[in-house]
């Protein structure tokens, strides 16, 4: 798994303590900008998040290797890909897999409810949005070991 995950966007990641339990998701913010700011112990990974469909592939890149149990949200969020992400969290999706309390945020069929359930239940969202947060990086990303995981590791088919 370790030379194949992440499965989605490898290359635009930053790949740094393969034994911690924390992503750092930033947004329209460059990723160089918070991983100069960041211990590179503290962190698995940090990715931009650009639109609400980019949640499609941060979630399959969790299911197929699900140590992740922290998710820290920071930068701009120029597109609102941070708030769907948080209403994801928050409220979940509907029978459609809607987003509940988004305009236009949808999670692929092909990722069951149950899934989506489960990941709201075992993964944490710590949410830093915005700029005045980005210069406190060092102050709140705590280290935290991935031990296992909290399913099975996963993945489900891509959409047509």
């Amino acid at each position: 798994m370790e030379n194949t995950w992440p499965i989605y966007f490898k290359d635009r990641l930053i790949i740094s303590n393969k034994k911690s339990a924390n992503v750092i998701v930033t947004l329209w913010t460059p990723k160089e900008t918070i991983q100069k700011l960041t211990d590179s112990d503290s962190y698995y990974i940090i990715g931009q998040l650009y639109t609400k469909k980019g949640i499609n592939y941060f979630l399959r890149n969790i299911f197929a290797n699900p140590v992740i149990t922290d998710i820290y949200l920071v930068g701009n969020d120029l597109m609102q890909s941070g708030d769907a992400l948080v209403a994801l969290m928050e409220n979940g999706i509907d029978e459609r897999h809607n987003i509940i309390g988004v305009e236009s945020g949808v999670i692929e069929v092909e990722i069951p409810k149950e899934a989506i359930d489960l990941f709201r239940q075992k993964v944490k969202l710590h949410d830093h949005r915005g700029a005045q947060n980005i210069v406190k990086m060092k102050e709140f990303v705590i280290r935290n070991d991935a031990s296992g995981g909290w399913m099975r590791p996963t993945r489900y088919p891509d959409p047509p």
